[in-house]
């Protein structure tokens, strides 16, 4: 009897040490975490003469515009929960989109965007932007930047 309890203790380790390390496994080569959300989007450039693909580019357009700043370099992440998530502004520290709700009330639809351009002094000014769309507008909700 104690030689069959030692077969079926050492069975058990074999399986948790295989269960371990397949789930390991999998997690590592299978399901790999990507490298940031930034790796999924591209930069695109803003000038006078730019295409905008939504409403919230051509207030970011209409923006630049007034302010004098094109070109303006812009990541538009849409409402990507996942990205929303690594924001990281003065209101908010990785909202929820119930969150964002719930701070603003008559939301109906944000928008995340990275923003890079030069200042007057040739500085390079990048910031993440929270867009908000209450009562017809687009208007800044919060600004900040991504956690890595």
């Amino acid at each position: 009897m104690r030689g069959s309890l030692r077969i079926a203790i050492i069975v058990i380790i074999a399986l948790v040490i295989i269960l371990v390390g397949g789930y390991y496994l999998y997690n590592v080569f299978l399901n790999k975490p990507s490298e940031g959300a930034d790796s999924d989007y591209e930069w695109t450039v803003m000038d006078e003469f730019y295409s905008p693909r939504d409403l919230v580019e051509e207030y970011i357009m209409n923006d630049a515009e007034a302010r004098d700043i094109f070109p303006v370099s812009i990541i538009n992440y849409g409402d990507d929960e996942s990205v929303l998530r690594r924001f990281r502004g003065s209101r908010f520290a990785g909202p929820t989109e119930a969150q964002l709700k719930m701070m603003f009330k008559g939301l109906e639809e944000w928008k995340l965007v990275d923003i890079k351009y030069q200042d007057e002094k040739e500085r390079e000014i990048k910031r993440t932007v929270l867009y908000v769309y209450m009562d017809g507008d687009w208007s800044v909700g919060d600004g900040g930047q991504l956690a890595d």
